[in-house]
């Protein structure tokens, strides 16, 4: 039989703010995180807590605020800040060094996104291979960001004038951004395959679904062009902590 002594002296132990504060919660975050990031020009991530929240099985806040991430398909932001509160995790398992959620959380997210880092997205080998499938051979492919409204897109294919196409933006609260291009005219028409898979690449960006990570969600709900750049700002959903 354990010695009941025994057993509260290692419980004290524990939960000493030395082993489960502030800090080591934070270097648990931060590696989970830093693990999806290619790259970063910095990352912080901040968790607030304290060892009796933490004991009843909730952590305060979450923030994470990156500047220049890289991440898979070497897709870019050039900043993205997500906040969380009152976020329920397992206590036990926060003893062992692993935070588990214990139900979802919602929370606020708001993204960045240069003009360069829109575009780079439209040059990842995975496009380029489904351009090359459609035997099409494009010679040039450039996004221009043009008001809170619209962007165009650019595209020059080999012994063709160069197409561009001005792309309206609508934001729906069930389906997020949804982009719409005018009619092409007649002989462009035979391009419409490739017009599609720009506008959806185009979209999938805009609704962040290329940069999420492991574990949370951003549902978009409005947008803004100014500078060169778009702000996106979103409801971040997580289901449970990367890891």
């Amino acid at each position: 039989m354990s010695n009941p002594y025994i057993l509260r002296k290692h419980t004290v132990l524990l939960l000493n703010p030395q082993n489960l504060g502030e800090q080591a919660i934070n270097k648990i975050a931060a590696l989970a995180f830093s693990r999806q990031i290619s790259t970063a020009q910095t990352l912080s991530v901040k968790v607030k807590t304290d060892p009796t929240l933490l004991a009843q099985g909730e952590l305060e806040s979450l923030f994470i605020d990156g500047v220049g991430l890289v991440m898979r398909q070497d897709l870019r932001m050039e900043q993205m800040q997500l906040q969380m509160n009152k976020i329920k995790v397992s206590p036990f398992k926060a003893l062992l060094g692993n935070i588990e959620l214990t139900q979802p959380i919602e929370g606020t997210g708001c993204i960045v996104l240069t003009e360069s880092d829109f575009n780079r997205a439209f040059h990842t080998p995975e496009l380029s291979d489904r351009i090359t499938a459609l035997g099409l051979d494009l010679a040039n492919l450039q996004a221009t960001f043009s008001d809170r409204h619209s962007f165009t897109i650019a595209c020059t294919l080999r012994d063709l004038p160069t197409l561009t196409l001005p792309v309206a933006i609508a934001i729906d609260p069930n389906c997020g951004v949804l982009l719409s291009l005018a009619p092409l005219p007649e002989p462009y028409r035979i391009l419409q395959p490739l017009v599609t898979l720009l506008r959806d690449q185009a979209q999938a960006v805009f609704n962040l679904r290329t940069f999420e990570l492991h574990g949370i969600s951003l549902a978009i709900q409005s947008l803004s062009f100014a500078n060169q750049q778009v702000t996106l700002k979103a409801i971040a959903a997580m289901t449970h902590f990367p890891s």
